[in-house]
């Protein structure tokens, strides 16, 4: 092929074909050894050798973190707006003074 056919040929292609032709060019395929695929081809067959075990959800501990959960919100909630009003009545007494 000549420069000129290549050229000409390069400007009628998009950018993925300039790069999937380039590629052709400059790399050719290499077969992998034999003993590679099959051994590639067992690992991926075969089952791992470490699986993960996830207990049973206990129903009785999950509703007392959510319960807990639950209760300690409520409560930082109640103190903070008790600190919240204990300030905001300081102040009004300093104000007054």
């Amino acid at each position: 092929m000549s420069t000129q056919m290549v050229s000409d040929r390069l400007n009628r292609m998009n950018d993925l074909q300039k790069i999937e032709y380039g590629l052709a060019t400059m790399l050719r395929p290499v077969a992998p050894p034999k003993d590679f695929m099959l051994d590639l081809k067992g690992r991926l067959a075969s089952q791992p050798g470490v699986s993960v075990a996830f207990p049973k959800a206990n129903v009785l501990e999950t509703l007392v973190m959510i319960f807990t959960g639950l209760v300690s919100g409520i409560l930082l909630l109640v103190v903070g707006v008790w600190a919240i009003k204990t300030v905001i009545q300081r102040r009004r007494l300093i104000d007054q003074m």
